[in-house]
């Protein structure tokens, strides 16, 4: 038994030592240290590790084991961007292009002199989501697709929405294939096409999203791009009520 114990210890010892520092600072933060974590991030990060760069700009942000400072979060964003970090990319981009409270102002004319950057800014922000974005870093794409579907910043762009809309899809965002199937039914920056958009809301129905499980549901109450049946608007209504109670409470079956 103690030649048992002693050799666990071994291993777990032998564990400790191979794990490189950035999973050391993770399994400090997951362990509530987050002044542990932050000075192991901080040591990378001076050494030029992007990741690290990166996770020190989150801590700093949300002030997580060390004092919040949003010039210096900034600042090691766009050192962790420089090297291409897709993930880093993305957060100044919307940083530069939100501002610091996420605050879109593009579309109220009353807020514009609040926060809206200027047009060379947003161009710049835009051009860092779309780096990310080239990467296949999903939530740059997502970000991307609204951006030119709302005209966020720029002009909108049905076109290059539905690309990019396309490319999320492909990756497993249900937002983006029930933001998709609704351009496909209303015709917007794409020819109508029924069959596509129900095997969009489908899709994205079975990745869990309530809101395609109640629009497949309302298709087949009214009738439209399917054959009308209050049989099949039940099953996908009652589907829609579960999933939602699921992932808001934990309930449903």
């Amino acid at each position: 038994m103690k030649r048992l114990l002693a050799l666990t210890l071994v291993l777990a010892a032998c564990a400790s030592f191979a794990a490189t520092p950035l999973e050391q600072a993770k399994a400090a933060a997951e362990r509530g240290d987050a002044a542990e974590a932050v000075r192991i991030y901080s040591a990378l990060a001076a050494d030029g590790n992007a990741k690290a760069q990166y996770n020190l700009a989150y801590c700093y942000q949300e002030g997580l084991g060390i004092a919040a400072d949003r010039s210096k979060a900034r600042t090691l964003l766009q050192q962790a961007a420089a090297q291409h970090l897709p993930e880093a990319e993305y957060r100044l981009g919307l940083l530069l292009l939100y501002g610091t409270d996420g605050v879109i102002t593009y579309e109220a004319p009353a807020m514009q002199s609040y926060n809206t950057p200027s047009p060379p800014v947003r161009r710049y922000a835009i051009a860092l989501i779309n780096r990310s974005a080239a990467q296949a870093y999903l939530p740059a794409i997502e970000e991307l697709a609204a951006i030119y579907d709302r005209g966020i910043g720029i002009p909108a762009d049905s076109r290059r929405a539905i690309y990019w809309y396309h490319r999320a899809a492909a990756l497993g965002s249900t937002t983006a294939q029930n933001t998709l199937a609704y351009h496909y039914l209303r015709a917007d920056g794409v020819v109508r096409n029924c069959p596509v958009a129900r095997q969009l809301l489908e899709q994205a129905a079975a990745g869990g999203d309530w809101a395609a499980s109640g629009e497949l549901s309302a298709l087949y109450r009214s009738g439209e791009c399917v054959e009308k049946s209050a049989v099949q608007a039940e099953i996908w209504q009652k589907k829609a009520r579960d999933t939602y109670l699921r992932a808001t409470h934990g309930q449903g079956k």
